[in-house]
C-alpha cells in the first residue's frame, strides 16, 4: 500500500507542477477516498456520516489547494481536512444525539490481533477480546493514532500532520499509549488475587 501511495504522490505532484489542480483532485479522490471514509469512520460512527465527511474533505480541498504547500504527502493534507471535518461532524451529532454506535464498534480488528501476539487458541481469542475491551475506552484519537500507524502503516511524520503536532510530540503520545494498553492489558489479564 506504502508503494502504491507513493506512486500515486509522485503522480498528483507531477500533475500540480503542471498546474492542473482539479486534475490532481481526481487523481486523489480515485485513490483515498476510500481511506478518508475508514479514517472518519473512527470519528463518527455511522457510515454515511463518514462518507459524507469524506465528501466534504475534497469539497473543502477543491477550495483550498493553493493552501497545498506540498510539506506532506497529499494523503496527509487530506487527512487533516478529514479529521477536523468529522470532528465537526462528531460533535454536531453528539449535541444532537443522533450517534448510533458506540466506539467499541470501528475498533480496528488488526492491530489489537497484532499486540495480542501470535496464536490461535482460547487464550488468544481472550487476549484480543481483554484488548478489544481496552480499546474501545481510549479515546477517538487514541485509536485513530494506533490504527494509522499499525494498520495503515503510516510514518510518524505523516501522522503528525493529521493531528497537528511535531514528529517527536506524537512518537511520545505513541509510546505512552502503548505503554498504557500493555500495562492495562496486564493488569487485567493477571489480576491481584
Amino acid at each position: 500500500m506504502a508503494e502504491d501511495n507513493a506512486v500515486v504522490e509522485a503522480q498528483i505532484r507531477q500533475v500540480l507542477q503542471a498546474g492542473d489542480r482539479r486534475r490532481a483532485l481526481n487523481i486523489a479522490a480515485r485513490h483515498y477516498y476510500k481511506s478518508l471514509v475508514r479514517f472518519s469512520m473512527r470519528y463518527v460512527h455511522d457510515d454515511q456520516r463518514a462518507r459524507d465527511v469524506a465528501q466534504t474533505t475534497f469539497a473543502v480541498a477543491s477550495e483550498t489547494i493553493g493552501d497545498f504547500a506540498g510539506r506532506s504527502t497529499m494523503h496527509s493534507w487530506l487527512c487533516g481536512i478529514a479529521r477536523h471535518k468529522a470532528l465537526d461532524s462528531a460533535a454536531s451529532a453528539k449535541r444532537a444525539r443522533l450517534r448510533t454506535l458506540p466506539a467499541s464498534g470501528v475498533v480496528s480488528e488488526r492491530w489489537i490481533g497484532s499486540l495480542a501476539g501470535p496464536g490461535t487458541g482460547l487464550q488468544h481469542h481472550r487476549d484480543v477480546a481483554l484488548l478489544r475491551e481496552i480499546a474501545s475506552e481510549l479515546s477517538d484519537d487514541a485509536r485513530n493514532l494506533l490504527t494509522l500507524r499499525l494498520d495503515d502503516g503510516l510514518e510518524y511524520r505523516e501522522i503528525a500532520t493529521i493531528f497537528g503536532v511535531r514528529e517527536g510530540t506524537l512518537r511520545k503520545r505513541m509510546k505512552d499509549l502503548l505503554d498504557k494498553l500493555l500495562i492495562a492489558f496486564d493488569a487485567r489479564r493477571n489480576p491481584p488475587q
